[in-house]
């Protein structure tokens, strides 16, 4: 997360000289920033789901936005009936390269968190059980999403936010990932409408790791995505709206999941 007062420089960023290999590859035309007047509407609804997504971030007045700051806490779930699974690793190997990439200290201390609920409900004569589990690596400056799992209950924004917030201040905040997307929302928008001949791209296991920088029509076109959700969710009940923003969203593939989808 980036405060209001780095804006500039965070939105002036090269593609970037902390996501990429040493042979960067540039984003495309349409992911510099311009001028808010000037972003195009290229995506549809889910564009603008994701402009009046990022209006909620930066404008403390608009009364549209319903979000409401997170209180979700530990001791909360517990009473809530949640189980946790934590163990403190070192660097963990899916995340080694990105910690390389962006300069965080090697062999640091993470935490390793699972977190499940499961319930037996009733419904017209039949008993169904539903299963909630989240697994998520957290160390400070970076929240690393590996499975989300849900059909109620508090959503992963809140759910990684008070598990954040249990170790470091959610100011220290810097990188929230999601490994091996398979959202089918976020994934079809990204391979069918965003790696496109039109961008200058193709959905290959070798395609380039791209920057969508601050307020253009992709980068609103993420923030629609459900995964863009639950980030500018996250950022609405962590923050006071008006003091920080989504700087850029990234998407890359790992070297051993060929198609799959990672978002930083």
């Amino acid at each position: 997360m980036a405060s209001r007062k780095q804006r500039k420089s965070h939105s002036a960023l090269p593609t970037s000289t902390s996501t990429t290999s040493p042979n960067p590859t540039p984003p495309t035309s349409k992911s510099q920033t311009v001028p808010r007047d000037a972003v195009p509407q290229l995506y549809g609804e889910i564009q603008q789901a994701g402009a009046e997504r990022q209006k909620w971030i930066e404008d403390p007045k608009d009364t549209t936005c319903t979000i409401k700051p997170s209180t979700l806490s530990i001791s909360k779930l517990k009473k809530q009936g949640w189980t946790f699974k934590t163990n403190i690793i070192s660097t963990a190997l899916e995340i080694e390269p990105e910690c390389a990439k962006q300069r965080f200290p090697k062999f640091k201390k993470y935490r390793d968190v699972e977190l499940s609920k499961s319930e037996l409900s009733k419904s017209g004569g039949h008993e169904k059980w539903s299963y909630n589990s989240y697994y998520i690596i957290l160390g400070e400056g970076i929240i690393y999403a590996k499975d989300i799992k849900r059909t109620y209950g508090p959503p992963f924004s809140e759910i990684a936010t008070a598990l954040y917030t249990a170790r470091s201040p959610i100011e220290s905040l810097k990188h929230v990932y999601f490994d091996n997307v398979v959202n089918a929302d976020t994934k079809r928008f990204v391979s069918k409408r965003l790696y496109t001949a039109q961008n200058g791209l193709t959905w290959s296991s070798y395609r380039p790791i791209m920057v969508w920088k601050y307020d253009t029509a992709e980068y609103q076109g993420l923030l629609g995505t459900r995964l863009g959700k639950a980030v500018v969710y996250m950022v609405l009940g962590a923050f006071p709206r008006g003091t920080h923003y989504i700087s850029k969203v990234v998407t890359f593939a790992g070297p051993a999941y060929g198609y799959a989808l990672h978002l930083r």
